[in-house]
């Protein structure tokens, strides 16, 4: 059966042996299953909406940072659209759309719990960024100076000299000011693996308004949180345009634009560069 939704073409073929309790798609939308235990779902305003909020649940976080840091160190699309296009078609979410075969009802329930996961994940770098952004409002930014109270004698302030940092006697465990910002201020890191530390209540209270906001912009469905969608649809793309215009207008800045367009065929020989590059592949197909 071959079914035809928005110029996508959608083949569904007979079920396998295992599927001996398959539910039609007639089933799924008969009236006695609506009105049991299918509530009513929200319907797009348009096709623009749909597409802006598409663009918003595929490009994230990882497109602004983790995609360009790979590209530096080493110089699932598929399941994506079968999903949309059998939803749109059977007008069912995740989890319900899988009846249709119930021995893939399995693949919604991972679908929610690896969605869950991403958030999860998510949300700590979100509110990494949050805390560097409060920090940065002050007129002199905590992780340039070594005169803080998560410094030490080891801390080099990042006005010193090269010359100075190849004159120390000991260069080796010298770390920058931004280093002991990250590592003693931000995550407060401890010397052993054996003491796990506290709880960063800062970091914590701000992953707490993070969830909130998540709670805020779903609780009564995608479909109507239509500003929402344009923001995490638009704000990427702004990160990336502010980015490049910041990179072209530091020196050298050519140069690292050449690095990054010219590939280093000797790094395929290496097997970290393929180990990355399996791990941004299935991070994309779980993010999609």
């Amino acid at each position: 059966m071959e079914t035809k939704i928005n110029n996508l073409a959608l083949t569904i073929s007979e079920p396998p042996e295992k599927c001996t309790t398959m539910v039609t798609n007639e089933e799924l939308l008969s009236p006695q299953t609506t009105k049991k235990s299918i509530p009513d779902r929200g319907q797009w305003s348009g096709p623009f909406d749909f597409i802006m909020s598409m663009i918003a649940y595929t490009v994230g976080l990882g497109n602004v940072w983790r995609f360009p840091y790979l590209c530096y160190k080493n110089g699932g699309v598929p399941i994506f659209l079968m999903e949309v296009t059998i939803g749109q078609y059977i007008q069912r979410g995740a989890m319900q759309m899988w009846k249709m075969c119930p021995v893939f009802k399995g693949v919604g329930i991972g679908n929610v719990v690896i969605a869950f996961m991403c958030i999860s994940y998510f949300c700590v770098i979100v509110s990494w960024a949050i805390f560097y952004m409060f920090n940065s409002l002050s007129s002199t930014f905590p992780w340039e100076t070594c005169g803080n109270w998560w410094n030490d004698e080891w801390c080099v302030d990042l006005q010193v000299k090269s010359t100075t940092l190849l004159n120390a006697t000991d260069s080796h465990k010298t770390e920058t000011s931004i280093e002991q910002f990250w590592e003693r201020r931000v995550l407060k890191q401890t010397t052993t693996i054996f003491d796990f530390g506290g709880i960063q209540w800062e970091l914590l209270l701000i992953m707490f308004f993070t969830w909130i906001i998540v709670y805020l912009a779903l609780r009564e469905g995608i479909t109507k949180a239509r500003k929402f969608v344009f923001f995490c649809a638009v704000t990427p793309y702004i990160l990336l345009a502010v980015l490049l215009v910041r990179g072209l207008t530091l020196p050298g800045a050519f140069s690292g634009i050449s690095f990054y367009l010219t590939p280093n065929m000797t790094k395929l020989l290496e097997p970290t560069v393929w180990k990355d590059a399996g791990t941004q592949v299935l991070s994309f197909f779980v993010d999609v």
